[in-house]
């Protein structure tokens, strides 16, 4: 499954930040997730311009057999000591059937 997101800097970010995303089950145990920077560990936060959107593409691999309602969540955190600095959740996704 891919989740395409559009981030957009209102003011320069001094830090490296990673974003986290997972999809959750009904239990809200992570059963995939996508961690990196920003476009592929290509364009850090750092180099970000206020103002500008910058679109980032989270591939989740559903795992076999795995079908119904999943919560998915984006977590952006601090690079350098993991901590969590904003969250959002997204409408639940259906999986009829497992795959991608």
């Amino acid at each position: 499954m891919r989740v395409t997101a559009q981030w957009t800097a209102v003011a320069a970010i001094a830090e490296e930040l990673k974003v986290s995303a997972r999809l959750l089950d009904a239990s809200a145990t992570v059963v995939a997730a996508d961690d990196s920077a920003p476009v592929h560990f290509t364009y850090p936060t750092t180099a970000w311009v206020p103002g500008e959107t910058v679109e980032d593409v989270y591939d989740l691999t559903v795992p076999a057999g795995r079908r119904g309602a999943f919560g998915v969540v984006l977590i952006v955190y601090r690079a350098a000591d993991g901590g969590e600095v904003g969250r959002v959740e997204l409408p639940p996704v259906e999986i009829p059937a497992a795959g991608r």
